[in-house]
């Protein structure tokens, strides 16, 4: 389950999400990826770097993001 998924704001679903993670492991920018789903560059890279988006499983060292 995604920390995201009981926003009711969220313009993305899990599965877009899903898929912009697979778009980006093949190498496509994310100014195309934004262009596509119809939001900020900066959310695709939040994305990218498991800011949003992330799985409550998911354990990051929030100490070292900077």
């Amino acid at each position: 389950m995604f920390k995201s998924d009981t926003n009711p704001k969220a313009k993305l679903t899990r599965a877009q999400v899903f898929e912009i993670k697979q778009l980006l492991k093949q190498g496509i920018r994310a100014n195309e990826i934004a262009s596509e789903y119809g939001v900020h560059p900066s959310t695709i890279c939040r994305i990218k770097k498991s800011i949003t988006w992330r799985s409550k499983d998911e354990t990051n060292d929030w100490s070292n993001r900077r």
